[in-house]
Parts: structure tokens; C-alpha cells; sequence
């Protein structure tokens, strides 16, 4: 600091100090200042010492997500975007996810066709994403129920009948 910087600083704290006194504050002297940062400076925090390495941009962001405990959020959102990658193209554009809840994974399908395929492979899939997605921790699927399939009214449809049973036999 040059002397010019010196005269600026103690003017600065000559005016703190005349309002510090107006609202009754005990008041620092411009050396007692200094003496307080210069004892407060930390051996252990001085540049290129021991532990002062910068660390890996992944480290930092496990350190962090793990101190958030984000990790099992961040894993199912994971397996909702890569679920194309998990059950193959043709299946994922007949398969749509709803979401996560308590270790469920909630499947709405196109048709009940689509739904029963999936049923048989159902045990394969959850191996893959058990393996790929330990932290998600998805242990069953549940299927929505289709709800696209429309019935036919009209003239010909029995009055006062028991529902699907009467049209479909």
C-alpha cells in the first residue's frame, strides 16, 4: 500500500468512527483493524500449500451431490431419458414412463399387446437397469391400463345390457 492509500484508509475510518460514536458503537482505531486481519490470517490457508490442490469438476459434483442426496433422483431421471437405450427403439415408441414411486416404475403402453410383450421380458429389464442404475433402486413395473380402446354405440347395440360382456360375447 502506498502512503496515499494509507491517508485514504485512516480518513475512512475517522469518518466510520464519528458515526460509529453517533449510534453509540464501540469504535476500532485504523492500526487495531489491521493488527485483527493480519492475526486472523491462516497458516493453512496461504496459496500452494498441502491440501490447496484444485480437485476434478466430477469430483466436486459427486462431493456435492451426495452432500444433497440427490443421488437417487438424479438416477431415475437418468433411467427415464436413456429408457430408448434400456429396451430398444420399437418398444420405447410404444411405451411411454409416468414416473417413479417407491421403487415402481409406472408404464403406460399403446395396447394391451405391447403391455404383454413387456410382461415377458419384464425380469430382463429390471436386471439391466438394476445394473445400470443401482441408485434408482426400481425393483417392479406396473402397468397403466389402456385407455384408447373405444366401443361402438349405436342402433344396434343391446339396451339395457351388462356392459362389454353383451358386445363382445
Amino acid at each position: 500500500m502506498s502512503g496515499s492509500d494509507k491517508e485514504q484508509n485512516k480518513f475512512l475510518f475517522e469518518i466510520l468512527d464519528e458515526h460509529k460514536q453517533s449510534w453509540g458503537a464501540k469504535s476500532k482505531s485504523y492500526e487495531e483493524v489491521l493488527r485483527n486481519l493480519k492475526s486472523r490470517s491462516n497458516k493453512n490457508n496461504l496459496p500452494f500449500t498441502k491440501g490447496r490442490d484444485a480437485k476434478p469438476l466430477d469430483w466436486v459434483m459427486e462431493q456435492f451431490i451426495r452432500e444433497q442426496n440427490w443421488g437417487k433422483e438424479l438416477s431415475q431421471n437418468r433411467l427415464i431419458l436413456e429408457w430408448a437405450n434400456i429396451v430398444g427403439e420399437t418398444v420405447a415408441l410404444h411405451t411411454t414412463i409416468l414416473g417413479i414411486q417407491n421403487g415402481i416404475l409406472h408404464i403406460k403402453c399403446d395396447t394391451t399387446a405391447w403391455q404383454a410383450q413387456i410382461r415377458r421380458v419384464k425380469s430382463e429389464y429390471l436386471c439391466i437397469i438394476q445394473e445400470k442404475y443401482p441408485e434408482a433402486k426400481i425393483y417392479d413395473f406396473k402397468f397403466v391400463p389402456v385407455s384408447n380402446v373405444t366401443f361402438p354405440r349405436g342402433v344396434w347395440r343391446v339396451q339395457g345390457g351388462r356392459g362389454l360382456r353383451d358386445t363382445y360375447g
